[in-house]
């Protein structure tokens, strides 16, 4: 008769061993850092840059002011869309004409209605008259609002001479000076944002496909002279494989809000091999133990 208490502590050693020798096939594959964002900003406009307000190891929030270009033209062009906009005085005075005109022809017609003392020419005419001043009441009106579109326009004009900051972040790089000419679409401040960076790897495919996205694994980046190390979470994994290479990208996020990791860096990540990940699915085979 085989002794139960044992046969249980066997099959326990023998699970722990095929876990080990799963983890102890495990393979660091080497990636490379990079920034969670990294932006380079230009003006989508030409122009002589008037202002830098934040330089390079700045940090700046979404939203904040880093470059102004001359925009005097602009500003005044804003004022007077705005002085044009508020003059309201010709649609008030023709408001005022057309309910004028529409109280008249209502009561003339009563008149003409009831007495007849008036002809139907003059309520013909003052008829054309109430239609006309409508119309022209109607006619600015609709100038009204395109000169309002107009304003808005300008106010869009001078606002592209201003470059702000997309995302928080930290300016590494301003690459024009005050008074110089910026072009269009010319490449001017680099801002990134490190409290995020992600780990890029290019593994096998029959380890990648394991992988699914908001797994946590370990990795290890260099820090300095040293090694940071923790959990990243796999946010990626490309559907398609490189064929010149073979591999399989895929991208891990990690929190780096500390800044101890400088992206750029070399890391890796540790996974488990082919093998080892198919051995660690399977248990060892016991026999009856009540034998």
């Amino acid at each position: 008769m085989v002794n139960v208490g044992v046969t249980r502590a066997a099959l326990v050693i023998a699970v722990s061993c095929f876990a080990f020798s799963a983890w102890a096939e495990s393979t660091d594959y080497s990636c490379v850092t990079e920034a969670s964002k990294d932006a380079t900003l230009s003006f989508t406009v030409s122009g002589r840059i008037a202002k830098i307000y934040h330089r390079e190891g700045s940090s700046v929030s979404a939203g904040t002011k880093l470059v102004d270009l001359d925009r005097r033209s602009e500003e005044l062009e804003v004022e007077r869309r705005k002085l044009v906009f508020e003059d309201k005085s010709q649609l008030n005075a023709a408001r005022e004409e057309a309910a004028t005109y529409k109280d008249m022809l209502a009561s003339t017609k009563k008149l003409f209605d009831s007495t007849g003392s008036v002809s139907r020419e003059d309520l013909a005419k003052l008829e054309l008259k109430a239609n006309t001043a409508e119309s022209e009441f109607q006619r600015l009106t609709i100038a009204e609002k395109r000169e309002e579109v107009e304003y808005k326009l300008a106010l869009e004009h001078l606002a592209e001479r201003t470059l702000r900051a997309p995302f928080s972040g930290t300016i590494v790089n301003v690459k024009l000076e005050e008074g110089e000419i910026c072009e269009a679409n010319q490449p001017l401040i680099q801002l990134v944002d490190i409290t995020k960076a992600n780990l890029n790897c290019n593994i096998e495919e029959p380890v990648g496909r394991k992988l699914t996205t908001g797994e946590q694994v370990p990795i290890s980046i260099q820090a300095g002279h040293g090694q940071w190390q923790g959990m990243g979470k796999v946010v990626f994994v490309a559907p398609v494989v490189d064929p010149a290479s073979g591999l399989l990208r895929v991208k891990i996020e990690f929190d780096n809000k500390s800044g101890d990791v400088r992206p750029g860096v070399p890391g890796t990540v540790t996974l488990q091999s082919d093998a080892a990940a198919d051995n660690a699915t399977q248990a060892p085979e016991s026999g009856d133990s009540s034998k």
